[in-house]
């Protein structure tokens, strides 16, 4: 049987890393109503809205080894929806480090070369990155972004991820979808979600209650923004 025979009568299996927060959250809840088989991965059991059950696994992406001793018995995964970050606690000075850019580059890879290596029917890769691959944090942009706005005057671990994905697919058939959401707002049980407001003398940051892109780009941050230095998987 053809390998794309193969792939029509095989049931969807999805990994969602960064399981517990709010992205992996909502991906876990439209792929169980969907009818996908669902593995949810993080370092804390996500809790869903819907009160449904998922298959969980808690590993630390930071960790090789023990996220390849997670994820090569998952020899029947076919997509992953990856959400999971680490930040540094400076939106600026983070975004620019070192350390941060080959953390997140090292997690990526972590999932990824374990999956490729024992799951024969890997189809798809749908990684998040965001304004910031235009340089939002840095200086004003285009409104509307269009993915030729990319600015590639800066360090950012977007760029790492996203080729890497695309290398990576074309050694072993996958493809890949490469998300760049402006905001994305939402219920996350169990988890901390602090509400942005709107920038007034003692507040910076963007609102999350922004209707059009207009709307957000006039409140891009002009400064450095301090939040908890966080790893979201």
């Amino acid at each position: 049987m053809s390998v794309s025979n193969q792939r029509k009568i095989v049931r969807n299996k999805v990994l969602v890393t960064g399981a517990s927060g709010l992205l992996g959250v909502a991906a876990i809840e439209k792929f169980l109503s969907a009818g996908w088989e669902v593995v949810g991965v993080s370092r804390r059991k996500p809790e869903l809205p819907s009160g449904r059950d998922v298959d969980f696994l808690s590993v630390d992406l930071r960790d090789e080894e023990r996220a390849r001793a997670a994820f090569e018995p998952l020899t029947d995964i076919t997509h992953v929806a990856y959400t999971a970050l680490h930040e540094k606690p400076e939106l600026v000075a983070g975004w620019s480090s070192k350390e941060q850019i080959e953390t997140n580059n090292a997690m990526l890879r972590n999932v990824v070369e374990p999956i490729v290596r024992t799951a024969s029917n890997f189809q798809h890769i749908s990684i998040l990155q965001g304004t910031k691959v235009y340089g939002v944090h840095l200086h004003p942009i285009p409104i509307p972004a269009r993915e030729r706005d990319a600015r590639r005057d800066h360090q950012n671990f977007f760029f790492d991820q996203e080729a890497y994905v695309r290398e990576m697919g074309a050694q072993h058939n996958f493809s890949y979808t490469a998300l760049r959401p402006q905001l994305v707002t939402g219920p996350t049980p169990g988890a901390l979600n602090s509400r942005p407001r709107r920038r007034t003398r003692r507040s910076t940051s963007r609102t999350a209650t922004c209707s059009s892109g207009a709307m957000c780009g006039r409140l891009w941050p002009k400064r450095s923004v301090s939040k908890p230095d966080r790893t979201r998987q």
